[in-house]
């Protein structure tokens, strides 16, 4: 009976691990929703559509993003601030309600606003 037992806990154990992986969301759709800077005004609106926005007080500059895998989000802004800046790609970890995004050793973190 201990074989039967050990087999069926085995077996239970892989079936919840496979559920686990399997219910977690790609980056692409973590990082959906509008977040704020920790460190400043700063917001950024990441879009289903790909759009990005990012708004630093009255200033406000939009592109898009992808993310190429899920480790990196990549920004592609447009007008004057896409000429100044280029592409931008951070390495992205989201958390329950943060996202940690860095830029070579300069790591930015932000909170999810709450949906009205």
């Amino acid at each position: 009976m201990a074989p039967l037992r050990t087999f069926i806990s085995t077996l239970a154990s892989g079936l919840l691990i496979t559920t686990a992986v399997g219910c977690a969301r790609p980056l692409q759709q973590q990082v959906l929703g509008k977040w704020k800077h920790t460190g400043s005004t700063a917001q950024i609106e990441l879009l289903k559509d790909g759009t990005v926005i990012y708004a630093f007080g009255p200033l406000q500059a939009t592109g898009t993003f992808t993310t190429p895998d899920e480790k990196h989000l990549r920004t592609d802004l447009r007008g004057a601030v896409g000429a100044l800046l280029g592409s931008q790609t951070y390495e992205a970890r989201v958390g329950k309600n943060t996202l940690h995004l860095t830029l070579g050793t300069e790591p930015l973190t932000f909170t999810r606003v709450p949906s009205p």
